[in-house]
């Protein structure tokens, strides 16, 4: 069982493999596929224009950029000209994408300035607005008259535009759950040795770019926010608790007493034996760089 549609932009003519230099943006074909039965799909050095997909149901083998992919309901990809392209359907439950092919003087400078990669997967998510943007694009195609290309021209910008949001957003919201996964590791683990090597290697990111997206999401650096993480539980444990500040100290990750004192003067102002002998509200107030709700990432 398949349910294939297609739109081209010539009455007729189920051909639409063209390169255009003379006009910005032309949008050749475009369409949707249903797919229930093993499937292959491949041509030796590909198309002359640019080959756009989005899967939405099931997923695809794909060779793509000289490498093969899984790609997964929510993911998309550019082929560009004159590449070999190739994508195999297993038959296992739904197939189902949306693709679409287009050429023009500007293609290429569209594609990019939108952010999108070419020649790799992205995963944007399954969002009702990019089913959307495809349904308006093949609209577009249901009267062929004079004004038929650049209407579609414009609604392929505006597929364009909602596929690069979609996946900044889901960039945005992935970099804001593994910081969140480092917070609760470290809030439950602070009084044991953690390394930023440590936190980067948890979530498969190298230590620049964990230290990037850690400090854009809580406005410190993995080393500062556990340093003040531990100084706001010793804190905590100096005016509701009898323990020595040696204890403190240790519970809270600081095997040296010296260096704890003075961590925790710079963090919270007030040294801790003077924090322990004063009565509470007087040292709660003299504290800076406590943590409240706003100091953690919130939704993206």
């Amino acid at each position: 069982m398949a349910n294939l549609i297609s739109y081209y932009r010539e009455k007729g003519r189920h051909y639409c493999d063209f390169a255009v230099d003379d006009r910005d943006l032309v949008v050749n074909c475009t369409g949707q596929v249903v797919l229930h039965r093993p499937y292959i799909g491949s041509k030796l050095h590909g198309r002359l224009d640019y080959y756009l997909i989005y899967c939405v149901g099931g997923g695809l083998r794909i060779r793509l950029g000289g490498e093969e992919h899984f790609m997964r309901p929510g993911d998309m990809a550019i082929y560009p000209p004159n590449e070999d392209y190739w994508y195999e359907y297993s038959g296992k439950g739904e197939l189902f994408y949306y693709w679409a092919h287009f050429t023009g003087s500007s293609a290429k400078e569209h594609i990019l300035r939108a952010g999108l990669d070419i020649d790799k997967v992205i995963t944007v998510g399954l969002d009702e607005d990019l089913a959307s943007a495809f349904h308006s694009l093949m609209d577009a195609f249901l009267i062929i008259d004079a004004q038929h290309e650049g209407e579609a021209a414009g609604r392929l910008l505006v597929l364009l535009a909602v596929l690069a949001r979609a996946a900044t957003n889901r960039s945005v919201r992935l970099a804001v759950e593994r910081v969140r996964r480092s917070l609760s590791y470290m809030e439950s683990r602070y009084s044991e040795p953690i390394t930023v090597t440590e936190l980067a290697a948890m979530e498969f990111m190298s230590v620049s770019h964990y230290n990037a997206i850690f400090r854009a999401c809580t406005g410190f650096s993995p080393k500062e926010y556990l340093i003040r993480l531990r100084m706001n539980n010793a804190m905590e444990m100096l005016t509701r608790t009898d323990l020595s500040i040696a204890q403190v100290a240790a519970d809270v990750g600081c095997s040296d007493p010296q260096y704890f004192s003075r961590l925790f003067k710079k963090y919270i102002g007030l040294s801790p034996r003077a924090v322990r002998n004063a009565s509470m509200p007087q040292a709660s107030s003299k504290i800076n760089g406590k943590f409240s709700d706003r100091d953690k990432p919130g939704d993206p």
